[in-house]
């Protein structure tokens, strides 16, 4: 499933690293991550605030 999933994911990351790099040596990743910011903040202020659900649920650890 990882190499499924690596041969999806990696030119999509790759693509946006390039991205960033452009955006960075043209003196735009200021302005990138301000924008960035802004959507976070959008989209963030577009969620509904549910109650927190800790101490109900088990604690879940991963092992191997």
């Amino acid at each position: 499933m990882a190499a499924r999933r690596s041969t999806d994911l990696a030119p999509e990351l790759l693509g946006l690293a390039t991205a960033e790099a452009v955006h960075r040596a043209r003196g735009a990743g200021d302005r990138l991550d301000a924008r960035a910011e802004a959507a976070l903040r959008e989209a963030r202020a577009g969620l509904t605030r549910t109650p927190s659900l800790r101490g109900f649920l088990p604690h879940a650890r991963m092992e191997g």
